[in-house]
C-alpha cells in the first residue's frame, strides 16, 4: 500500500506543478491542445479558469503531500488514506465521464481518463487488498 501511496503522491504533485504553470495561458494552451490534446480550439482560462486552476493546483499538491507523508504511518492510516484516494479517483472519473460529453469539442486527449484513471483505481483496490 505504501508504494500505490508514495508513486500516486508523486504523480499528483507534478500535477499540481503542471497546474500551476498552466497560470500562464501560453503554457496552459500547449499543454490543453498540444501537449496532451484534450481540446481542438485555442486554449483560454475563460472568466473563472485562474481560479479553477489554483484551486485544483493546490488542492493536488496537498493530497499528493499526504499521499506520500502517509507511506510514514501505521497501516491503519495508510488505508484509510488509500481508500480516500480510490474514492476521489472514482468520483473525478465520473464527473469527467459525464461533463465529458458535452461542450466545448474536445479533443483525443480528453480518452486519456478511460487508459489512466481505471488501472489506477484497480492499483489503488489491488493495494488495499494485500
Amino acid at each position: 500500500m505504501s508504494h500505490f501511496l508514495f508513486w500516486i503522491g508523486l504523480y499528483n504533485l507534478l500535477g499540481s506543478c503542471v497546474l500551476f504553470a498552466m497560470h500562464d495561458e501560453r503554457v496552459a494552451d500547449w499543454v490543453m491542445r498540444r501537449g496532451i490534446e484534450v481540446v481542438d480550439v485555442p486554449y483560454q482560462h475563460g472568466p473563472f479558469g485562474r481560479l479553477w486552476l489554483w484551486w485544483a493546483a493546490t488542492a493536488n499538491a496537498f493530497m499528493g503531500a499526504v499521499m506520500v507523508l502517509a507511506t510514514r504511518w501505521p497501516a491503519v492510516v495508510q488505508r484509510e488514506v488509500c481508500v480516500a484516494v480510490v474514492a476521489l479517483y472514482a468520483v473525478m472519473y465520473v464527473v469527467c465521464a459525464i461533463g465529458g460529453r458535452s461542450r466545448p469539442p474536445w479533443g483525443r486527449g480528453a480518452l486519456s481518463i478511460h487508459v489512466l484513471w481505471p488501472p489506477q483505481m484497480a492499483w489503488g483496490l489491488w493495494a488495499l487488498s494485500r
